[in-house]
C-alpha cells in the first residue's frame, strides 16, 4: 500500500480539529483543490492538509459561509455508481455540507514546526 505522509490512499484522511480554507481551487480541467489546517499546539506544529478530487463535479453545497466556513464535523469518502469507480467526498459542517463526485482522490500533508508565544497559548 502506498502512503503520503502518513495517510493511507485507500484511507479516508484524518480531518478532525482541521479547519477549511474558504478558498476552493477549481481548473478548467475538473481538479479541485481543498485546503485543510490545524493547530498542534502540544507538538508545536502547523499542519496543513492538502485534498485534491480529479475530474471532480459538485454534488450538493447546502452551507452558508459568511466570514470562515463552519466547524467540520465529519469527511466521508465512498465508492458509488454502477460500475463502482467514482467516488463520492462529502463534508458535514455544522450546518449544512459539501459534496463532491469525483474519479479519484489525492492528498497529502505538510508540517511546519512553529513557536507558540506563553501569552496566547491559551
Amino acid at each position: 500500500m502506498f502512503t503520503v505522509s502518513g495517510w493511507p490512499l485507500t484511507d479516508t484522511p484524518e480531518l478532525s480539529g482541521f479547519e477549511m480554507a474558504t478558498q476552493i481551487e477549481s481548473t478548467v480541467d475538473r481538479l479541485v483543490i481543498l485546503w485543510f489546517s490545524k493547530i498542534d499546539r502540544s507538538r508545536n506544529l502547523w499542519i496543513q492538509a492538502q485534498v485534491t478530487l480529479v475530474n471532480a463535479r459538485l454534488k450538493q453545497a447546502n452551507l452558508e459561509i459568511v466570514y470562515a466556513m463552519p466547524k467540520l464535523r465529519s469527511c466521508e469518502i465512498r465508492t458509488v455508481g454502477a460500475d463502482r469507480q467514482s467516488k463520492e467526498f462529502k463534508l458535514d459542517f455544522e450546518p449544512g455540507s459539501l459534496c463532491y463526485e469525483c474519479d479519484d482522490i489525492v492528498w497529502s500533508e505538510f508540517k511546519r514546526r512553529i513557536h507558540i508565544a506563553p501569552e496566547t497559548d491559551k
